[in-house]
């Protein structure tokens, strides 16, 4: 609420990993909203874009990103 001034915090809330093929606008995660003193809330959050299998050389490429610091 206006001038609560209590802190906010943000979380995303899904069940990972989110297999391939994704549709554009599907339901993908959850975003919670914890104000002090409140009941957390939740609002949906959906893909932007469709997100395709990957590909042999996507995966290499993404395991290969996926061991650096």
């Amino acid at each position: 609420p206006r001038g609560s001034g209590g802190p906010i915090s943000l979380r995303v809330v899904y069940q990972g990993p989110i297999p391939a093929p994704i549709a554009k606008g599907a339901p993908v995660a959850q975003l919670e909203i914890a104000v002090d003193g409140m009941t957390p809330g939740r609002v949906p959050l959906y893909a932007a874009e469709s997100v395709p299998v990957a590909g042999p050389v996507d995966r290499l490429v993404n395991g290969l990103i996926g061991l650096l610091p």
